[in-house]
C-alpha cells in the first residue's frame, strides 16, 4: 500500500527526496514513493484515491504546491502566509490533510551560511513558486524572468534595472526550452543554485563566468529535516 509518496510533476525519476527520507520512513515500516502527477491532473479525487490506498504522508513539488495548500483543511500559520504547501500528513481524528511550508526554512539556512560572500547586490534568475520565499528573506534583491530576461520586481525602493553586473547571481530555474541566459554583460562572483540537480544550467553558468559554484543541496535537507520535524508533531496530536 502507499504510505508516503512525493508528488511531482515531470520529470520524477531524478529527485533526492524518497532517498532523503527514506531512513525516515523505514524505522515506521513505510515505503517511499515518487509518483509523476501532472499538474493538470491533480485533482481533490486523486488525493482521496491515494488516501484509500494508505497514503498519509506527503512531500510536494513545484507546481502543486498551491494544488496541495487548496485541498488542506489544516494549514499552518506559514502556509497560510505563503499560501503554499509542501508537506501533508493526513489527520485521521478530523479526517483531513494538514499541512505546512518548509521552503523558508531551507532557504534561510542556505543563504545565512554564504550571506557574507553572497554581498550585495543580488539577481535572482526564474524563480516561479519560490519568489516569494526569497523575496521574504532578501526583499532588496533583484528579480528577473528567466522568460524574457526582463526585470520581474526588485526592492520597493528601487524597482529600476542594476545599473552594473550583480555581484551573485541566485540561479532559481531547471533546464526549459524557454530559458534566457542573464546579458552576457553580468559576470556575477558566485552563483547559488536553487536548482542544485547535476544537469543545472546553473552550475554551466557559473564555470562559464568563473564564479563560484553553491549548491542548494543545504536548502534541501534543511526543508526535508524541517519536514521531518513535522511529521513527528503532528503524530503526537
Amino acid at each position: 500500500e502507499f504510505r508516503r509518496v512525493l508528488f511531482r510533476s515531470d520529470p520524477v525519476s531524478h529527485s533526492r527526496t524518497p532517498m532523503e527520507h527514506q531512513a525516515y520512513f523505514s524505522a515506521k515500516g513505510s515505503m517511499t514513493y515518487a509518483v509523476r502527477l501532472p499538474r493538470e491532473e491533480a485533482t481533490a479525487e486523486v488525493l482521496g484515491f491515494l488516501r484509500e490506498l494508505g497514503l498519509r504522508w506527503a512531500a510536494i513539488t513545484s507546481p502543486l504546491k498551491g494544488f496541495a495548500f487548496e485541498v488542506c483543511s489544516g494549514l499552518s500559520e506559514r502556509a497560510e502566509t505563503m499560501k503554499s504547501v509542501n508537506t501533508l500528513i493526513f489527520d485521521s481524528k478530523r479526517g483531513v490533510w494538514a499541512g505546512t511550508n518548509t521552503d523558508l526554512d531551507g532557504f534561510e539556512t542556505v543563504f545565512k551560511a554564504h550571506e557574507q560572500e553572497l554581498g550585495s547586490p543580488i539577481a535572482v534568475w526564474g524563480g516561479g513558486g519560490t519568489l516569494p520565499v526569497v523575496k521574504a528573506v532578501i526583499p532588496d534583491a533583484h528579480f528577473y524572468s528567466m522568460r524574457t530576461g526582463g526585470l520581474r520586481e526588485s526592492s520597493a525602493a528601487d524597482r529600476t534595472s542594476m545599473a552594473e553586473s550583480p555581484h551573485a547571481v541566485i540561479w532559481a530555474v531547471g533546464r526549459t526550452q524557454d530559458l534566457k541566459m542573464p546579458p552576457a554583460s553580468w559576470r556575477p562572483r558566485f552563483v547559488l543554485d536553487l536548482n542544485y540537480a547535476d544537469h543545472s544550467p546553473g552550475r554551466e553558468y557559473a564555470v562559464s563566468n568563473g564564479a563560484k559554484y553553491i549548491s542548494g543541496l543545504t536548502m534541501f535537507h534543511a526543508q526535508a529535516a524541517v519536514q521531518r520535524q513535522f511529521w513527528m508533531e503532528a503524530e503526537k496530536q
